[in-house]
């Protein structure tokens, strides 16, 4: 089953923005290829200036080839897309465990100059216990490479004998900038549920 993600997210992103909130995704590695800089040093607003959707120009590039190289050998490349949402008011999700240990993701609180509660990092990535605690919530999603190559592979048929096998039809040899817009649209659903759920408990 399919599902029109990115039209769907046009409503839960009016939503979103309308209590200052807003989500941003963007591909921040293909293979090898990887943007190692935090979202906080990356100008977000140039994540449609190239084809890769990457905010980073030279990453971009290296990403681009990567994606040609792998399209010239009729081979396919995965990559992670990474998320963030800010402007989220802190108490949205409900309660979930893992196993991490605490020493992984904990964050030093501390009072500042105008004796608002602060943590000097966000290692938990903006939830602690599944609920936003009002920083930025960031995320990494991978993907695996397209599993349809335009290459002969070894196989059986079925009656079980050896034969070879070539891909055929149109296939991305790199899915990840196709997706960029999915990983946000489907983070405005779930988040802009959260919200509404968290005002009707209120009424």
């Amino acid at each position: 089953q399919r599902q029109s993600a990115p039209a769907a997210g046009r409503l839960p992103r009016r939503l979103l923005s309308h209590f200052g909130a807003e989500v941003k995704a963007y591909v921040s590695a293909v293979g090898e290829v990887e943007l190692t800089e935090s979202y906080e040093n990356l100008d977000l607003s140039l994540i449609e200036s190239n084809a890769v959707r990457c905010p980073e120009p030279v990453a971009a590039a290296r990403m681009e080839a990567r994606i040609r190289a792998a399209q010239a050998a009729h081979d396919t490349v995965g990559g992670v897309i990474t998320g963030v949402a800010t402007g989220l008011p802190p108490g949205l999700g409900e309660p979930v465990f893992d196993k991490l240990p605490g020493s992984q993701h904990n964050d030093e609180f501390y009072t500042d100059e105008a004796g608002r509660v602060r943590t000097r990092t966000n290692h938990s990535g903006g939830s602690q216990g599944g609920i936003s605690n009002g920083q930025d919530v960031y995320f990494r999603v991978a993907f695996k490479p397209v599993a349809t190559l335009l290459q002969r592979q070894a196989t059986i048929n079925d009656q079980g004998e050896s034969i070879e096998l070539v891909g055929r039809g149109r296939h991305d040899a790199c899915v990840l900038p196709r997706a960029v817009p999915i990983v946000e649209a489907m983070t405005q659903l779930v988040l802009a549920d959260l919200l509404l759920r968290a005002r009707a408990n209120k009424l």
